[in-house]
């Protein structure tokens, strides 16, 4: 698979503290929060926008 990271920042969602909480309360890795919730992640490419990077891009549409 894959390494699943941040397209602007790179990343891993191991290394975010926003993936690491969620992904704790859904009993869960943050690389798995990440592909199971992040509307952002595309499959093809692993890659997704972290939410400060999907901010400061101006949050556009689609996948990263």
């Amino acid at each position: 698979m894959k390494t699943i990271q941040c397209k602007v920042c790179g990343k891993t969602p191991s290394e975010i503290s926003e993936y690491i909480d969620r992904a704790e309360e859904e009993q869960m890795s943050p690389e798995d929060y990440v592909v199971q919730e992040e509307g952002t992640f595309n499959p093809v490419t692993g890659k997704f926008y972290c939410t400060s990077c999907y901010i400061k891009i101006g949050e556009p549409l689609g996948l990263a």
